[in-house]
């Protein structure tokens, strides 16, 4: 599924996104905001598992977040 607006697209995760979510997870500020269970430091291993347990929702509430063609986050 992917919701689309003007400048945002809701979406499911791909590969690409593997560098960047890890990237944006270890930044300790993003990190502080973020749900208990959340390792830190987070490692491209940690986004893997996560990718994976995101593709076998049986509905999906994971989305990536793409702002202007770029990624930005998940929610």
């Amino acid at each position: 599924m992917e919701l689309i607006d003007s400048n945002i697209i809701l979406r499911r995760f791909s590969d690409y996104d593997i560098k960047e979510l890890a990237e944006l997870r270890n930044i300790k500020k993003i990190w502080d905001n973020l749900r208990d269970y959340i390792p830190f430091p987070y490692t491209e291993n940690d986004t893997l598992e996560f990718l994976e347990y995101c593709k076998y929702e049986s509905t999906q509430l994971t989305f990536s977040i793409d702002f202007n063609g770029e990624f930005a986050g998940s929610i």
